[in-house]
Formats: C-alpha cells, structure tokens, sequence
C-alpha cells in the first residue's frame, strides 16, 4: 500500500497530484516487477476531477484498487 494521503505529514497530500503520483508509481514498478497486489491510499479531501485523474493513472498503471480514505482535513 503507498499512502499519499496522511493529513499529519506536511506535503505528503502533494504526492496525489497526477504527476507525482506517475512517478512514484513507475519507480515503484522498475523496482519491484514481481510485487503483490499494489492499493494507493488517497485522501477525501480531493476534487473530483483529482479523484478522477488519481483513479485513471492507477487502473491504467496496474494497481489493483484504492484504499479511501484517510482523515480529512476539513473543517479543521
């Protein structure tokens, strides 16, 4: 599990942005070809058009789902 989602780590949410998020996952992949199932843990704090981008790159990259979601940082 890769969670780019902890609202108590300072710029980890910055991870979910498309790009960031492509290059983690394919240096994850280079690194690991044969690695088990892969699930990238996402905040619910995103857009809906970032939830959209966040679930197209991990299906066309290979993971085999979401783990949704951590703690929001709404309201707060």
């Amino acid at each position: 599990m890769i969670n780019v989602s902890s609202p108590n780590t300072p710029g980890l949410r910055d991870l979910q942005g498309e790009a960031r998020l492509r290059g983690i996952l394919q240096a994850v992949a280079e690194a690991v070809p044969r690695r088990p199932p892969l699930l990238v843990k996402i905040s619910p704090d995103l857009s809906d058009a970032g939830l959209e981008a966040v679930v197209e790159l991990v299906s066309r990259l290979g993971c085999r789902g979401l783990i949704v979601s951590n703690t929001t940082i709404v309201g707060r």
